[in-house]
């Protein structure tokens, strides 16, 4: 059980963590997606940034804006985190193939 102070501490943690992990995540999807086509306009790759920051981004305030006492027992814990659109992985893994070619 966690006294006043220290939940007013955990709140303002997770409030930071989540600021720093939403504001690096442009970043991380850029870098990623460099990986595997440096090339890639700047401008192509700006949607899939934004669009990170809107979808995963709340996932990430409202897994770090549960209690910590009860976190480890939320169905699906951190799992919430993970994208859930497997249409969005075809089309990605389509435009992987028109660069490179497919098998």
């Amino acid at each position: 059980m966690t006294t006043p102070d220290e939940e007013a501490r955990l709140v303002e943690a997770a409030e930071e963590l989540a600021r720093r992990v939403i504001g690096a995540l442009p970043h991380w999807v850029d870098r990623c997606i460099r990986r595997f086509l440096p090339d890639i306009d700047p401008a192509v790759v700006a949607p899939h940034a934004r669009a990170a920051v809107d979808d995963v981004g709340e996932r990430v305030r409202d897994l770090l804006g549960q209690d910590v006492d009860e976190r480890e027992r939320a169905p699906g814990g951190a799992s919430v985190l993970v994208d859930r659109r497997p249409a969005d992985r075809q089309r990605a893994a389509a435009a992987v193939d028109d660069v490179f070619g497919s098998d």
